[in-house]
């Protein structure tokens, strides 16, 4: 696994040893980031939401090609310490914020941060999409233009949100969606 584009291209990544842990293969990674190229507003500063971090590779990936700010939530020790170690191997350890908690439960309204790009990359096999899209929703965590990320092993629908893209690579699913109308 590596950083795939940008100032940190072909970095080699940590991976956690957990075998709850089920990281985005690169080919996976560069699909979604092929898909975001085009949706990504570069005129303003980006800010990421990495829920279900794992290694922090999709966090890491957009650090590397658009110079985000990221917040990283994982409630695996294994995981904070890989991402917190992916950190430091590219000398971003104290610009980034790494978290040790549930991604379906996590208050980040201190932050005073709106995200304009949110990751969700729950475990397969898990129900957790809607429930963390429920907490960060209830707290208006993100921008108007902010775009939801979003990998999981079935075909869900989020009947409040826009799906403005969607593929499928083998049992894996990859949907954007971003807000319907502004009308959250």
């Amino acid at each position: 696994m590596r950083i795939i584009a940008g100032k940190f291209k072909a970095k080699k990544l940590l991976q956690p040893a957990s075998s709850d842990v089920r990281p985005t293969k690169d080919f996976v990674k560069e699909t979604i980031f092929n898909m975001l190229t085009h949706l990504v507003d570069l005129e303003q500063p980006l800010h990421v939401l990495d829920l279900f971090a794992g290694s922090g590779s999709l966090a890491l990936e957009t650090i590397s090609r658009w110079n985000a700010s990221a917040v990283f939530v994982d409630n695996n020790m294994q995981s904070i310490n890989t991402i917190v170690a992916n950190l430091q191997s590219i000398n971003q350890k104290n610009l980034h914020l790494v978290i040790n908690h549930d991604a379906t439960s996590v208050n980040l309204e201190s932050l005073k941060v709106k995200f304009n790009i949110i990751f969700i990359d729950p475990p397969y096999n898990s129900n957790l999409v809607c429930e963390s899209l429920s907490n960060i929703i209830n707290q208006k965590l993100f921008q108007h233009n902010v775009l939801f990320v979003i990998e999981t092993d079935r075909d869900l629908k989020i009947d409040f949100l826009h799906e403005i893209s969607c593929k499928k690579i083998g049992i894996t699913f990859l949907k954007i969606y971003n807000l319907q109308n502004n009308s959250l």
